[in-house]
């Protein structure tokens, strides 16, 4: 019985230790669930028009199956943030037309391709 009640407490300590309610980011801001977070432009998209011939994909944002997504009508897009999970890369996991996503968000920051909602 001891030792089930250890592993119990060790499953639970470690599933907390890597999901939050809440993250920091570099730039300071503190992202919570339920926070709403709005996509940017991946590289290579300005104003609806492609800069390169180059296939547009976003170099931050994947869906939960780790497919690399190309849709870019995500551009602009806003979602409410779902989980936050600070397991190895930090990741803001959203959904938006019944499509889970996530980002991870130091690299999504860093190149652009989020930005801070004006509706926070």
């Amino acid at each position: 019985m001891k030792k089930i009640i250890i592993v119990l407490s060790v499953t639970l300590f470690t599933s907390f230790s890597y999901a939050q309610d809440s993250y920091k980011s570099s730039t300071g801001y503190v992202y919570k669930v339920g926070d709403i977070i709005q996509l940017g432009e991946p590289i290579g998209y300005h104003n609806g028009l492609r800069k390169s011939t180059f296939t547009i994909k976003w170099k931050s944002v994947f869906s939960d199956q780790n497919k690399i997504i190309r849709d870019m009508n995500l551009v602009n897009m806003r979602a409410n943030i779902l989980k936050i999970d600070t397991k190895n890369e930090v990741k803001l996991y959203f959904e938006i037309n019944n499509i889970k996503y996530y980002l991870l968000i130091e690299k999504a920051l860093r190149l652009g391709e989020l930005k801070f909602s004006e509706s926070r």
